[in-house]
């Protein structure tokens, strides 16, 4: 039996069905259709498809030492994502 709080019960819930579906969904895809830059970096708009869901999205981000560093923060009911 695994712990409820324990980080592999956590794992295997979230790829489950009554979460992310990844047998279903396997992949998380953002098309970029624009960079620009800002006082602070880049920011990139375009469109993310998550949980079969497609969604406008904007992501600011840095360059630096070849390496882009950024984020994206996601409201799961945006993606249709309930938990049962």
């Amino acid at each position: 039996m695994i712990k409820k709080s324990s980080r592999v019960y956590g794992s295997r819930c979230l790829i489950s069905e009554d979460f992310f579906e990844v047998n279903t969904f396997s992949q998380i895809r953002f098309v970029s259709e624009s960079v620009k830059k800002t006082d602070n970096g880049f920011i990139t708009s375009g469109e993310i498809k998550m949980h079969g869901v497609n969604q406008p999205a904007k992501i600011s981000f840095t360059y630096d030492n070849n390496t882009f560093t950024g984020r994206l923060q996601i409201n799961r009911l945006d993606i249709k994502l309930e938990i049962i």
